[in-house]
C-alpha cells in the first residue's frame, strides 16, 4: 500500500514539474485513479495532448496508461470530442492467477454540455485493443464508461460515473477485470 501511495504522489509531483494543464482524480469504494495531461501544441482542429495515468485497487490490480489525444476546442459547439490512442500496462487478478497485460488501444471521449443545462453534461468514453496489439497474458482489452459531469468553474469539474476495464485472457473463456464500478471524480485544468 505504501508503494502505491508513493507512486500516486510521484505522478502528482511529476505533473507539477511537467507543468501539466490537466489533473484528474477518481475515487471509488475500492479503487483510485490519477490522470494528468499536458498540451504539446495547439492545432487548428484542437490541441494535441499527452496523458498519463495510474490506477490501483484493493484487489492489488494496477494499471498504467500513456496516451496521445486530439481534442476539439470549438467554443460554439456543445460537444467536446477527444480521439486518439492509449498504451496500457497492467496486472490483474484472475482465476488462473495474476496476469500481465500490455495493450495499444484506440478510442476517445465525448462530452455533451448543452448551454441550456448550466454546466451539466453527459460523457462517454471507449478504448479498445484487439489481440493483434495486445500482449502478455491478454488477447484484447476494453475500457469504457459513462459519467454525469458538472462544470463548477471554467477550470474545474466534478463528475459521477461508471467505468469498466477488462481484458480477454488467452487460453481461457474468463475475462480479467482490472477495474469496474462507480466512481466520483474531480478534474482541474490550469
Amino acid at each position: 500500500m505504501v508503494s502505491r501511495v508513493i507512486q500516486v504522489v510521484f505522478l502528482m509531483l511529476l505533473s507539477v514539474a511537467a507543468k501539466a494543464d490537466g489533473l484528474v482524480a477518481e475515487l471509488a469504494n475500492d479503487s483510485a485513479r490519477v490522470l494528468y495531461s499536458t498540451q504539446l501544441w495547439g492545432q487548428e482542429a484542437g490541441p494535441l495532448e499527452i496523458e498519463m495515468g495510474f490506477l490501483f485497487n484493493e484487489d492489488d490490480n494496477y494499471l498504467y496508461n500513456l496516451g496521445v489525444m486530439v481534442r476539439n476546442d470549438n467554443l460554439d459547439s456543445p460537444v467536446i470530442i477527444s480521439i486518439g490512442g492509449r498504451g496500457y500496462a497492467a496486472k490483474a487478478s484472475h482465476s488462473s492467477g495474476d496476469v500481465d497485460i500490455v495493450a495499444l488501444a484506440l478510442g476517445g471521449d465525448v462530452l455533451l454540455v448543452p448551454d441550456t443545462l448550466g454546466g451539466l453534461g453527459l460523457g462517454f468514453h471507449f478504448f479498445g485493443a484487439p489481440s493483434v496489439v495486445t500482449g502478455g497474458d491478454a488477447e484484447g482489452l476494453m475500457e469504457y464508461g459513462a459519467r454525469l459531469d458538472y462544470q463548477v468553474t471554467p477550470q474545474a469539474n466534478v463528475y459521477w460515473g461508471y467505468q469498466k476495464i477488462i481484458a480477454d485472457i488467452e487460453n481461457t473463456s474468463e475475462d480479467a477485470t482490472i477495474n469496474s464500478g462507480f466512481q466520483i471524480g474531480v478534474g482541474i485544468r490550469f
